[in-house]
């Protein structure tokens, strides 16, 4: 008889149903909602909407969601895009927008990441239904 027995490794200290990854812990949401219903699951498990600062996040944010739709920590405010965490707007040095294109469509506020597409990033309306991904800085 075989028995397959796996250990999940996490180097972060992460609590129990994160995954820790170059010092900080993600949930990845598997119950879908709406962007406001969203962030506030994250708020109520000490997190915030993932923050997508460089291509080693956004590899292992796309890798860990593959074939998703998940809801990232970026609204439209004003013209502006901005980080749901802080309020900093979302610098041209690292962004993964479909086609290369900043989104403007006030209808479409919301920001999520496409897995299924190679996880670009696209703008679509803050009441569609999608999975979330959350994170917060690992425990010391």
């Amino acid at each position: 008889m075989l028995k397959l027995v796996v250990y999940r490794v996490d180097e972060e200290n992460c609590p129990l149903n994160d995954w820790g990854f170059n010092g900080q812990c993600y949930y990845f949401n598997a119950n879908s909602m709406n962007f406001e219903d969203a962030n506030t699951k994250c708020k109520a498990l000490n997190h915030e909407f993932v923050t997508i600062l460089g291509q080693k996040v956004q590899n292992y944010i796309n890798w860990q969601a593959y074939g998703v739709e998940s809801w990232i920590g970026i609204r439209l405010v004003n013209g502006n895009w901005q980080w749901n965490s802080n309020g900093e707007i979302v610098k041209p040095t690292f962004t993964n927008w479909e086609n290369q294109k900043v989104p403007t469509d006030p209808a479409k506020a919301c920001a999520i990441i496409d897995a299924s597409k190679n996880g670009v990033w696209r703008a679509v309306s803050c009441t569609d239904i999608k999975m979330s991904i959350c994170q917060m800085a690992a425990p010391q």
